[in-house]
């Protein structure tokens, strides 16, 4: 299923894919997007350090305890629902927190459900800052319209970016929603993703 969203014309799409193992629709839609000359494409989703089907991650030497908030897109959606109707006043920021857990518990949880240790490879402060990310793997993604040296550099800059705002707390997301809406439960992580590996290699 694919949603999508098309502002000003043709100068620039936003999308969500529902479903779509292999990103056929995703790329069909990158290729539609450039034919028609659409300036700006935003995807709804994007890497991330921790491989869950390839049981690896990448953290920062010495920063395990970095915090990552992760929150599903079923929660956000039932939030903003309730938010819409809520006939009060609105905090003047409005994070929705699902889910507050540091690297080392990321891991921990990816143990449990994946049946054994990831593969952890521990990169330096001091690399990242440099521009070099020293790892064994890296994010993965092809499309035609852009070339390897592109979509290499581009991916480096993401793990690189996610890494390096993960320490300064880019990734702890407020809570001024769930204070709000104190009633609300949220999707627990682990039995998310017990959900989405049972059965899966």
């Amino acid at each position: 299923m694919v949603r999508v969203t098309v502002a000003g014309g043709t100068g620039q799409v936003s999308q969500e894919i529902l479903s779509d193992p292999d990103q056929k629709a995703q790329k069909n839609l990158i290729d539609a997007a450039i034919a028609a000359g659409v300036k700006r494409f935003a995807p709804s989703e994007y890497g991330s350090v921790f491989d869950f089907e390839k049981r690896r991650a990448i953290i920062v030497d010495g920063h395990e305890d970095s915090i990552m908030t992760l929150t599903t897109v079923a929660d956000v959606a039932a939030v903003v629902a309730r938010a819409v109707d809520y006939e009060g006043r609105w905090p003047t920021a409005g994070g929705i927190r699902g889910n507050r857990v540091t690297f080392s518990q990321i891991l921990e949880i990816g143990r449990r459900v994946r049946g054994c240790s990831f593969a952890v490879d521990k990169v330096k402060v001091e690399d990242l800052e440099a521009g070099n990310l020293k790892t064994s793997w890296g994010l993965e993604a092809v499309h035609r319209a852009v070339s390897e040296d592109q979509v290499s550099a581009l991916l480096k800059a993401v793990s690189i970016g996610i890494l390096l705002s993960s320490l300064k707390g880019a990734w702890d997301i407020s809570d001024e929603m769930n204070q709000l809406f104190p009633d609300y439960e949220f999707t627990r992580i682990e039995d998310f993703l017990a959900k989405t590996w049972e059965g899966k290699p």
